[in-house]
């Protein structure tokens, strides 16, 4: 069997119609449409001028969109994932220091991440979904600009897949992690036990809670 080198190709190896996401009272996402989520997502940000080489930090809480769209940004750009709830100067810092190219946040967020956004000139992609719409899935508000992504489609294995803290020592401590490096983090730890004490914006938490049961093809439940 291909041994899997991208988070896309990870997700491909479980069966179809498995559950990946899962939810009490909004029924489930299998692995196929979280495929098909993805490939709509690159295609949207490709038509918005985001490609490859370009960083999209996501503000979003927990839950099944942020799972989603933290997948989907990160096999067609370098996703960076925030906490919404740091302070405005702290998502400045982040913005400007990491070069961010654009911003995503559900529609109408409170977060002072949209403050930041709009202090650095930085793009802000709002998500919208409906009650009727599959769990963990979303669009982009609003018309795609026809920018076309100079290094668009779906990333490579050598592709920086996400810009994340490795909250070490209680400081914040950002580093780059290609598809390759994430995969095989993910596949080293997929007997792990989700640790609760880190949070998703934190590498090791984000392999435990989310990568690693993925890649093991379990469900994520969310209550």
């Amino acid at each position: 069997m291909t041994t899997a080198t991208t988070l896309l190709e990870l997700l491909s190896t479980h069966s179809a119609n498995s559950s990946a996401l899962v939810t009490s009272h909004a029924g489930s996402l299998n692995f196929e449409a979280l495929r098909t989520l993805i490939d709509n997502t690159v295609s949207a940000l490709n038509a918005r001028g985001i490609g490859r080489r370009e960083r999209v930090a996501i503000a979003l809480p927990y839950g099944p969109e942020f799972v989603g769209c933290l997948l989907s940004i990160s096999c067609g750009s370098t996703c960076v994932p925030l906490n919404p709830n740091d302070n405005r100067k702290s998502l400045e810092t982040y913005l400007q220091e990491f070069n961010i190219n654009a911003l995503v946040v559900e529609k109408g967020s409170t977060s002072e991440a949209v403050s930041a956004a709009q202090a650095t000139d930085t793009e802000v992609l709002e998500t919208i979904s409906h009650a009727a719409d599959p769990i963990g899935t979303f669009q982009f508000s609003g018309a795609a600009s026809g920018k076309r992504a100079s290094h668009g489609g779906i990333a490579d294995s050598e592709d920086v897949a996400m810009i994340i803290d490795t909250g070490n020592n209680g400081k914040s401590n950002m580093i780059g992690l290609s598809h390759y490096e994430l995969v095989k983090c993910a596949t080293e730890h997929k007997d792990t036990i989700a640790s609760k004490s880190q949070p998703v914006f934190h590498i090791s938490g984000l392999i435990s809670t989310v990568l690693a049961p993925l890649a093991a093809g379990n469900q994520l439940v969310f209550s």
